[in-house]
């Protein structure tokens, strides 16, 4: 089941962002923002950075992380971050 981050999710991000894959290297190098700061702050509305992070739970406790940011004025999203458990 994928459903939107929570704040319950924060220590699972904060632990498997280690072993994600980064796709976007403007905000990894130039702004230096991690998976999990980015999660916390689209989900306060802080940063107007447009990223949406979602969660992958399985029935066994696997899972992962996608995090997406939607094109402005198209439907399509780029896959910024990826974690699988």
């Amino acid at each position: 089941m994928t459903r939107p981050f929570t704040p319950r999710d924060a220590l699972r991000l904060r632990q498997e962002q280690a072993a994600g894959t980064a796709l976007e290297l403007e905000t990894t190098v130039l702004v230096s923002q991690s998976p999990l700061r980015q999660a916390v702050s689209s989900m306060l509305r802080v940063g107007a950075s447009g990223v949406r992070t979602y969660v992958l739970s399985l029935p066994d406790g696997a899972g992962g992380f996608v995090q997406a940011r939607r094109r402005a004025h198209a439907p399509e999203a780029d896959i910024t971050f990826i974690a699988p458990a």
